[in-house]
């Protein structure tokens, strides 16, 4: 699989081989820009299709288990983390930020928007 690394604003330096991701995890994402999680999600209704996996006995967000396991630093409370992209089922770090609810909803609007602006096409997928 490609090496998707670069340099993020948040500190890490992911790379889809680290050592750290499970190769049961690893084995479940497409590297194209986006990590794609192509394993099961949290549904199709209203706050779904986030990637989940089991994870040390926890059903957990794909999204929050490699901000954790490729250095993210601890979300504060209130925080929760913001896809960049767009895009639910990514998982790669440089694609997330900690953001408050109010300012991750807000972005999330902003975004459709252009993106309907744009053909319907995110910024990245």
């Amino acid at each position: 699989m490609a090496n998707c690394g670069g340099m993020g604003e948040c500190g890490m330096l992911p790379d889809i081989n680290d050592a750290r991701i499970p190769d049961r995890i690893r084995e479940r994402i497409q590297c194209h820009g986006c990590w794609n999680w192509t394993g099961s999600d949290s549904g199709s209704g209203r706050g779904g299709g986030y990637g989940r996996v089991s994870y040390r006995g926890a059903t957990v967000g794909v999204h929050l288990l490699m901000w954790r396991l490729l250095g993210g630093r601890r979300l504060r409370p209130g925080e929760q983390l913001d896809h960049e992209c767009n895009n639910r089922r990514c998982c790669n770090p440089l694609h997330l930020r900690p953001r408050t609810q109010a300012v991750n909803l807000r972005l999330a609007h902003k975004r459709r928007v252009a993106a309907n602006d744009n053909g319907g096409r995110a910024a990245c997928a």
